[in-house]
């Protein structure tokens, strides 16, 4: 067992103690783990820890990070977990928060890596503000040499009123590795990733984004997005589409029990008109062989379930483009599928 650490605070001098604990799970990432795990050790931020999950995997990703901590100068801020089994990322990532003890903690694939100046950048400007969230900017590489800046929507820092709120859930992007979020903000909340193997990370940033307070943000390309053709993110499961309908369900139901969901109705509606209807339809239309119209009714009563008179969302009415979309998936399935084929090729984070 690890021993835990208590958080930093204001009035915790201590010089033990850490300001971020940054959590990797580690699974069949052999090529790419050395990387990530050096950009780690090699931060401008000393006072950090290395959660370091190893989801047992069949790859020598966990002996290649066994001797990092071995033989780096740095090595002895890397922390072992072991999960019993394969659990995927999701189990692995609420593992490491059982034994983080930063006063901040955030989140790394173990197939990406890090500018050494992410964490000390962040940590100063969500110290200095007492903010629980704070995020910057990443860069998407493709194995063929393409980039892509994934960057924010501009956000005035400090408290997050409900205008921006609104404006978040409506405009932002959930790209939650390129954050870091206050350990204690997110006990009190109860936020953790639920036990999915897709669209985890959304449902997370999501449930952040609802019970914050003060947040900041840092215009920086912090974090290196690496594309890989076999990542759990870009390989068919034919399950794929129902547990994103099922994690946004459960985001959504979630929030109107504990009494979230009323004063921002229309822009989880949205939200969820997007991410948990949009985008499994698209996942199922990409990949089946033969399209279903009986299959996509289904899609459609599910949506009618969650969001009764969808058509009248304002957002979805002011947004033509995406109106007629859906009329074109409802009405002309086959005609929709081979459209979105079409987007989807090289846009990895969306399907």
């Amino acid at each position: 067992m690890i021993k835990k650490e208590y958080f930093c605070t204001s009035n915790n001098a201590s010089m033990n103690c850490k300001k971020v604990s940054i959590i990797v799970p580690v699974y069949q990432a052999e090529k790419y783990v050395e990387k990530c795990f050096n950009s780690l050790l090699d931060q401008s931020l000393s006072e950090i820890e290395v959660i370091a999950v190893d989801d047992k995997g069949k790859d020598r990703s966990m002996e290649i990070v066994r001797r990092i901590q071995s033989e780096h100068p740095k090595g002895g801020l890397i922390q072992i977990v072991e999960m019993p089994q394969n659990s995927g990322a999701a189990a692995a990532r609420n593992k490491g928060l059982e034994y983080a003890g930063g006063e901040y903690v955030a989140f790394v694939d173990s197939d990406d890596w890090c500018e050494p100046n992410m964490y000390e950048d962040l940590f100063n400007e969500a110290h200095v503000h007492q903010y629980d969230w704070c995020f910057g900017n990443a860069i998407k590489e493709y194995a063929n040499g393409k980039t892509e800046v994934l960057r924010q929507i501009s956000l005035s820092n400090g408290e997050l009123s409900p205008t921006i709120r609104k404006k978040i859930l409506t405009h932002f992007a959930a790209y939650f590795w390129t954050s870091i979020y206050k350990k204690n903000f997110l006990t009190q909340n109860k936020i953790q990733f639920p036990l999915y193997k897709f669209s985890e990370d959304s449902y997370f940033v999501w449930m952040v984004v609802m019970y914050v307070e003060r947040f900041g943000s840092i215009d920086q390309i912090f974090y290196h997005y690496i594309v890989q053709s076999n990542s759990v993110s870009n390989i068919y499961d034919s399950n794929k589409h129902l547990q994103k309908i099922e994690v946004f369900t459960q985001l959504i139901n979630r929030l109107k029990t504990e009494g979230k969901y009323i004063d921002y109705q229309d822009e989880l509606d949205y939200l969820y008109i997007k991410k948990g209807f949009l985008i499994p339809l698209s996942i199922y239309c990409i990949y089946s062989k033969k399209i279903s119209r009986e299959k996509v009714k289904e899609f459609f009563k599910t949506l009618n379930e969650i969001i009764p008179n969808y058509r009248n969302n304002p957002y979805l009415r002011r947004n033509k483009k995406l109106s007629a979309i859906i009329k074109l998936a409802k009405n002309f399935p086959k005609c929709f599928s081979v459209l979105i084929k079409i987007y989807s090729q090289d846009r990895r984070e969306s399907f």
